[in-house]
């Protein structure tokens, strides 16, 4: 297995043997619920669809849900999880559905790669969105904080793409790789991760096995 739905706590730290004071993530990964399996036959690729949590009702005491998928959960008699997540595997023969996947998958793992969703900032200027530093400040300069030209004249007569301008900042997936293993609390189904991880309180992750080499760390 390569990987396992998790959900950010918070920070705090913890103390080594020698005294010095590390800085973890605490990551909440309770046993996933293997919900679908994928084979070459009839999907083309070898993965498995874990669940995470238990889908909450609403106020009319319904799940929301699909009748597709609330089919499905009813057919393998499956409680319906909050999140869905797919992970790649090579060998699916070990797998069952309604089989649960816990933390045991990272007692040989020493580092791993964390992926999630990163903290939205809204729309943001040049200044904070690129680190560009403006105009003067002071002497009557109506420059500041602005971004400048952003094109050309008569030729090409167009705004290349890609160009730094102010838009929208954060709340985008990306992955922070070779994160260490500090501690893997199997009793309160706890894993603590070294450093900071993307996103904020209760967002849920993606914690895979580090695919670097031992050479590469």
């Amino acid at each position: 297995m390569e990987g396992l739905i998790g959900k950010k706590i918070g920070m705090t730290r913890i103390f080594s043997e020698t005294g010095a004071s590390l800085p973890v993530t605490v990551v909440e990964v309770k046993p996933n619920l293997v919900t679908a399996i994928r084979d070459v036959s009839r999907n083309g690729y070898t993965a498995l669809q874990l669940g995470y949590g238990q889908k909450k009702k609403n106020s009319k005491k319904k799940l929301r849900l699909n009748k597709a998928l609330s089919g499905y959960f009813m057919k393998n008699k499956l409680t319906v999880p909050d999140k869905l997540r797919e992970f790649r595997v090579e060998d699916i023969s070990n797998y069952e559905i309604g089989q649960q996947i816990g933390l045991d998958i990272f007692k040989e793992q020493k580092y791993v790669d964390v992926q999630g969703r990163s903290i939205g900032k809204g729309f943001q200027g040049v200044v904070k969105r690129h680190g560009m530093h403006g105009g003067g400040a002071s002497h009557g300069s109506k420059f500041k904080r602005r971004t400048g030209a952003i094109g050309q004249c008569s030729d090409p007569s167009r705004v290349f793409k890609g160009k730094k301008m102010p838009g929208q900042m954060g709340r985008k997936t990306c992955t922070v790789k070779n994160l260490e293993i500090v501690e893997i609390d199997t009793e309160n189904n706890c894993l603590l991760i070294k450093g900071s991880i993307p996103g904020k309180k209760n967002n849920y992750l993606n914690i895979y096995k580090t695919r670097l080499k031992q050479s590469e760390k």
